[in-house]
Formats: C-alpha cells, structure tokens, sequence
C-alpha cells in the first residue's frame, strides 16, 4: 500500500466527500477520501470503481492508500480538519488536458460507450451524473486531446433513495439508453455482469479496510454489507423483465 507523503490541498469538486489532493512517496498525485469519510460512500467508491473496471468501462486508475498519522496531525489548516489517518480512497490524478465533460463533447464520443455507462450506472443505482446544457455535476471527464472519456466519483452508488424515473431524467447518457433495445445485446450484458456479482463482488470486498466497516470499538460504520450489495445487483437476473421495463422507465 502506497503512503502519502504531502497534502497539497482540496478539490473544488466533490458533493457528499470533497477530495484532499495528495502526493505519494513516488511522487504520485491522488484525489483522496480518507478513513474518516463516511463508510458508505468510501465503500460504494471502491465496490462501484472495481465493477465500472471490471466491465470495461474507462474509469480513473484507483487505489487504497495510507495517510499517516504525523500527515494528518500537522495539517493545520482550517479547511484540512476533516483529514483522517488511515487507509484512503485515491483516484490518481488525470493529464492536465482533461477537463469536466461538456455538452459540446458528448457529441463526439462513442454510443455504445455512453449507453454502457447509462446501463451501468442504472445497475449499480447511481444517479450522480447530470449535465445541463451549459453545465452539471457530470462526474466524468473528457481529453481535450484524445477525447477519451474517463470516469470518476462513485460514491452516491447503491443509494437507497434510486429512482428509475429521475435516473432516465437526469442521467447525461440517456438518450443512448435506446442501444438496449436489442434482446441481444441485453443477454450479453447480462452474461457479462453475472460473474461479478457471484464471483468478483466477494473479493472487492474482501479487500475493503477494516477501518471502512469498523469504528474503534468493533461497531459497524456502514448499512452496507455484501448481502445487501448481491441483492441489489441481482434484481437483472431475478426479473429480467422488471429491470429493463425500469431502465426504460416504462
């Protein structure tokens, strides 16, 4: 596990955990969550990070890494007081030719790639990516040199308050929700996300720190368990029907 060695500052980003910006020992720049964030947001970044990679979407490089006491204990700043020892989220720093997605740019991305999101994103029941036309809050950021998409900031996922309805109203991929159509298309996702939930989701949270599901007197921090997660992402498998009628918001 990687130890960060600076704090440089804050994001001006984030909703429900405004990130610190570190550097590691190597001299790596992360966005970081740290251990004091709360447990389920730090959980649904990771578990939610891991099934985007999984599925092949281009999610930003992340990681678990150690912010050392001494770190957190000297920053004294005033906008630094929610800095916490121990295990960290860290999503590593993009190229400066990344910015927030724009409108504009979503006209030149791939559909397929955009419709994999808006499904994905429905799956995992994580509404957090809006774009107005003059802005949003997209979670996602585009190369203004390459035009590749990369994705961030999964930490609203497996929200009990998910609405079909809003998902298809908010999301900024929606219109591409059309490419489910095809039945096909619908059992290949399916046979892809199968395995995930039986065999991958066990080993994402066997990497899980202690630290994220436990306060100092072994009490549970988190209404999350992987119960609870297996349930919610087996609802395609369960009633095939149902989940896709939802997608559509039919």
């Amino acid at each position: 596990m990687k130890t960060i060695t600076s704090i440089l500052g804050r994001s001006a980003g984030g909703v429900s955990i405004r990130p610190f910006i570190g550097r590691s020992e190597g001299g790596e720049k992360f966005f970081l969550k740290p251990c004091g964030s709360l447990a389920d947001s730090l959980i649904a970044e990771f578990i939610g990070s891991s099934l985007a990679q999984a599925v092949g979407l281009p999610v930003a490089d992340f990681e678990i890494v150690m912010i050392p006491a001494k770190l957190a204990r000297f920053s004294l700043k005033p906008d630094f007081s929610e800095l916490s020892a121990g295990p960290a989220f860290a999503s590593r720093a993009l190229g400066d030719d990344y910015i927030d997605l724009t409108p504009d740019q979503l006209t030149f991305l791939d559909e397929q790639q955009l419709a994999e999101l808006y499904l994905f994103d429905f799956w995992i029941r994580n509404s957090d990516r809006i774009l107005g036309k003059q802005s949003g809050n997209p979670n996602a950021l585009c190369s203004i040199v390459t035009k590749e998409l990369a994705i961030i900031d999964h930490d609203n996922a497996f929200s009990p308050d998910f609405s079909p309805r809003e998902h298809q109203s908010i999301h900024f991929a929606t219109a591409q929700k059309k490419v489910w159509a095809d039945r096909d298309k619908q059992e290949q996702w399916l046979e892809k996300v199968h395995p995930l939930i039986s065999e991958q989701l066990p080993v994402y949270w066997s990497q899980l720190p202690k630290e994220w599901l436990f306060d100092h007197f072994e009490d549970s921090r988190t209404s999350l368990n992987i119960k609870n997660l297996q349930e919610q992402l087996s609802l395609p498998l369960l009633d095939k029907d149902a989940f896709w009628a939802h997608c559509f918001g039919t």
